[in-house]
């Protein structure tokens, strides 16, 4: 399983969402967000699984501006992301 949240820059949870595939927890949160109106160019993304270029360039159509996962960031996924000037941050795990 994999899921994604997403938060407001206070830390408060939007939504959370879990499904079998990672890019579908990112279709789902972003969706229920925009139903409820937020504006999510003041939001973050945290999310399980891998961040190819694919998922980092979704989330930023989507206007979030910064995203992070416990799971390592390709290099397509960071040249995008440097590209379009996101904060990216993957291998994100406790305790650092």
């Amino acid at each position: 399983m994999h899921c994604s949240l997403i938060l407001q820059e206070g830390g408060e949870v939007v939504c959370g969402v879990e499904d079998m595939g990672r890019h579908t927890t990112v279709d789902k949160a972003v969706g229920i967000a925009l139903l409820q109106g937020v504006n999510l160019g003041r939001c973050y993304l945290v999310c399980s699984g891998r961040l190819p270029i694919d998922m980092v360039a979704k989330v930023y159509r989507a206007g979030i501006p910064v995203m992070v996962s416990n799971n390592a960031a390709f290099a397509g996924g960071i040249g995008f992301a440097e590209l379009v000037n996101m904060t990216l941050a993957g291998s994100v795990r406790p305790p650092g």
